[in-house]
């Protein structure tokens, strides 16, 4: 009997999950607790409910939950993971960087050794951020977001030519990243490597005509490149787009202090 009941709460928490994917909290929060009726230690159900409160920002009632969870289960893989980004998001990238390191101990993942080097990039320990990058590529080479976050800590220190180096490895990794595209894009603007940077930023504001930063430093390629007049139109539209923020800004600071 117990097994059937646990079958069925199963059932529910995996509903849950799609309606969790799909952005229906209420929805999910209603199957978790149905669930919980039928299986009220089962470990799936506190996680789960952590998770749709790590979706609402609600990190308090996240951290009680994964609690609770880890007085069933204190080695559950993910919990630690999970209150570590929650943690991150609040700025609290020393708690952050302690929860990614327990989760380390229970799963050697290469995505928690990057978010524990993203920690410590904040923290400004850039000595252990770049171990556990290195870390992370020796478990897995092809990795492109660790990858790309060496060429972030190479460029902030100033060695521009090695963070290309680690971008653009990146970039072959995940070509299609537009992200990627545009760091590579503006490091290579930084560089003075014009020709290199320009079909990068290119493809950027072509994906993203909303993007200010991407029509600046395209600009500014066009016209070191010496194409004066097409440049200036790109810086045009880039201060176009940075005033149209400033008016969306003002709009929602008005707002919020005339409810």
């Amino acid at each position: 009997l117990k097994a059937r009941v646990t079958q069925h709460a199963i059932v529910l928490l995996e509903e849950s999950k799609k309606a969790l994917a799909t952005g229906d909290f209420e929805g999910a929060l209603s199957l978790v607790d149905s669930a919980e009726t039928f299986a009220p230690n089962y470990v799936g159900v506190h996680f789960i409910r952590g998770q749709v409160f790590d979706k609402l920002k609600m990190y308090d009632q996240s951290e009680e939950s994964y609690a609770l969870v880890l007085s069933i289960d204190p080695k559950h893989q993910g919990v630690h993971f999970n209150l570590g980004n929650n943690a991150f998001n609040q700025g609290k990238f020393q708690k952050a960087a302690n929860e990614f390191r327990q989760e380390l101990m229970l799963n050697q993942r290469t995505d928690v050794l990057v978010n524990i080097a993203r920690a410590y990039s904040n923290l400004y320990e850039l000595d252990s951020a770049r171990s556990a990058l290195m870390t992370a590529l020796a478990i897995d080479s092809t990795f492109a977001s660790a990858y790309i976050l060496m060429g972030q800590l190479f460029k902030d220190i100033g060695e521009i030519d090695k963070g290309i180096d680690y971008t653009t490895r990146a970039l072959e990794l995940d070509s299609s990243n537009i992200d990627y595209k545009y760091l590579l894009g503006s490091m290579l603007l930084q560089a003075g490597k014009f020709q290199g940077a320009l079909p990068h930023l290119k493809s950027v504001s072509e994906k993203r005509p909303w993007d200010y930063w991407a029509h600046n430093n395209l600009g500014l390629v066009l016209i070191r490149l010496g194409y004066k007049e097409k440049g200036e139109k790109y810086l045009a539209v880039a201060d176009s787009l940075q005033n149209f923020e400033s008016d969306i800004e003002s709009a929602r600071n008005q707002a919020q202090s005339n409810p």
